[in-house]
C-alpha cells in the first residue's frame, strides 16, 4: 500500500459514523485495520453485497469507482399484515471514492441492511470479519 492508498484508507475508517460510535479509532486501531486490508478489483454491475444476507464477512473502502446502495420497500399484505415479500428496490445512496460500508452487519451480526453494487469498474480495500472483530476487540 502505497502512501496515498493509507492515507485513503485511514480517512475511510475514521469517517465511518458507525465505527465511532463504537470504538476508539486510534492510530494504533487504524493502522492495524490497514495492515490486514487486501485490494480486490471489482467489475461494473457486480453485487458485493446482498440485502437480507446473513453471510456478513466483509468490510469494505472504496478506493476508486462507486457504488449504488439499494434498500427494498416492504410491501404489507391484503391485512396489512408485513409478508416477507420486498417489494421494488431503490437506490438510497451512493458510495464514492474514500467511502466504506459493510460494517453495520460485521459489527451486529444482522443481515445485509441493503444490496451494494458496483456502478463502474472499482477497486476495493478489502477485510474480513475475523480481523475486523479481532481489531475492534483489543484494548487500545
Amino acid at each position: 500500500k502505497d502512501d496515498a492508498e493509507f492515507k485513503l484508507i485511514a480517512a475511510a475508517i475514521r469517517g465511518n459514523e458507525n465505527l465511532q460510535t463504537i470504538t476508539t479509532l486510534d492510530d494504533a486501531r487504524v493502522q492495524s485495520f490497514i495492515e490486514v486490508m487486501w485490494k480486490e478489483d471489482v467489475p461494473a454491475g457486480h453485487q458485493l453485497i446482498t440485502e437480507g444476507d446473513l453471510n456478513a464477512d466483509f468490510f469494505y473502502v472504496v478506493q476508486e469507482g462507486s457504488f449504488d446502495v439499494y434498500v427494498s420497500e416492504e410491501e404489507e399484505g391484503p391485512g396489512g399484515e408485513n409478508f416477507a415479500a420486498k417489494g421494488e428496490a431503490k437506490i438510497v445512496t451512493t458510495v464514492n471514492k474514500g467511502g466504506s460500508f459493510g460494517e453495520l452487519a460485521l459489527l451486529y451480526f444482522v443481515p445485509r441492511a441493503a444490496t451494494v453494487k458496483a456502478k463502474e469498474n472499482s477497486v476495493v480495500w478489502v477485510i474480513d470479519r475475523s480481523n475486523f472483530k479481532n481489531i475492534l476487540m483489543k484494548v487500545s
